[in-house]
C-alpha cells in the first residue's frame, strides 16, 4: 500500500514539473514612412522686342513651359525587425502614414484684353458734386459710353472731365465712338495728357488715320499710343502680326509728326 502512494505522489510530481508550452510571442511592427514632393510649373508670358526701326529682335518667354511636375519618390519602408519572445510584451504605437497633396501643374491662363473703365455714374449725362474727384494716383482709363451702350458726345466727355480733371493722364482702349477725338479735346482743356490705343489692328491704317485726324498735327498732350493691347497673351493674334501692326502704325505716326 505504501509503494502504491508514492508512485501516485511520483507521477503528480512529473505532471507538475511539465512545460506548458504557452511562450509569448511580441510582433514589432513594420514603419512605413511615405515623403512626398510637390513642384509646380508656370505658364510663360510672351514679351515682344523690337528695335527703334520696328524691326522684331526677339520674344522672351517668362517662365519655362517644358518644366514638368516631378514625380514623387516610391514610400521608403523600414526594414523588419527581428522577432523576438518575451513573456510581458510593451504595448507599441501604431504608426501612421501622412500622405502630401499631389503635384498640381498650373495650366497656362489667357486673358481678355482689359475691359475700359468708364466713370459715368450710369445716366445718360454726368450729375452729382460739382467739385473734381481727388486724384489718388498717376492717371485713369476713361471710355466715353452712356449705360445703355450708346456713345456719348463732346459735351457729355466734357462734364466727365470736371470730375477727373485732378488726374494728369487718362487712358483709352480704342478709336470707336469718336473718342480719340473727344476725350483729347477734355484733356487739353485740363492739361492732361492722353494715353491713346488702337485695339483692332485687324484695320491698322484706319485705326492710325483716326487718331493723327484727332491730334490735327497737335501731338503734343499724346503720352503714348498702344498698338494691340495683350492680343498676343490672349491668343487673338501672333508675335508676327502685332509687330507687323507695330511697325506699320509707326511708319504712319511718324510721317504725320509723331
Amino acid at each position: 500500500m505504501k509503494a502504491g502512494l508514492l508512485s501516485v505522489a511520483g507521477l503528480s510530481a512529473l505532471a507538475v514539473a511539465q512545460p506548458h508550452g504557452q511562450a509569448h510571442r511580441h510582433l514589432h511592427k513594420k514603419d512605413v514612412v511615405t515623403e512626398t514632393q510637390m513642384a509646380t510649373a508656370t505658364a510663360p508670358r510672351a514679351v515682344v522686342y523690337v528695335d527703334a526701326n520696328g524691326n522684331q529682335l526677339y520674344t522672351s518667354w517668362g517662365g519655362d513651359s517644358n518644366t514638368q511636375p516631378t514625380q514623387a519618390p516610391e514610400p521608403y519602408s523600414a526594414p523588419e525587425e527581428e522577432e523576438e519572445t518575451t513573456s510581458s510584451p510593451a504595448p507599441q504605437p501604431t504608426p501612421e502614414t501622412t500622405e502630401a497633396p499631389a503635384p498640381s501643374y498650373a495650366e497656362p491662363t489667357t486673358s481678355a484684353a482689359p475691359a475700359p473703365t468708364s466713370t459715368s455714374s450710369g445716366s445718360d449725362s454726368s450729375e452729382g458734386s460739382d467739385s473734381s474727384i481727388d486724384a489718388s494716383g498717376y492717371s485713369i482709363s476713361y471710355s466715353p459710353y452712356n449705360s445703355d451702350g450708346t456713345c456719348k458726345d463732346q459735351s457729355q466727355v466734357d462734364m466727365d472731365f470736371e470730375q477727373i480733371s485732378g488726374y494728369s493722364m487718362v487712358r483709352t482702349y480704342g478709336t470707336d465712338c469718336n473718342q480719340t477725338a473727344t476725350v483729347l479735346t477734355a484733356a487739353r482743356a485740363h492739361n492732361m495728357k492722353l494715353f491713346a490705343g488702337i485695339f483692332d489692328i485687324s484695320n491698322i491704317d484706319g485705326e492710325v488715320s483716326n487718331i493723327i485726324d484727332a491730334t490735327n498735327g497737335d501731338f503734343s498732350n499724346i503720352h503714348t499710343i498702344s498698338v494691340g493691347n495683350e492680343l498676343v497673351n490672349n491668343g487673338q493674334h501672333s508675335v508676327s502680326d502685332v509687330v507687323s501692326a507695330l511697325n506699320n502704325a509707326r511708319g504712319q505716326l511718324s510721317g504725320a509728326g509723331y
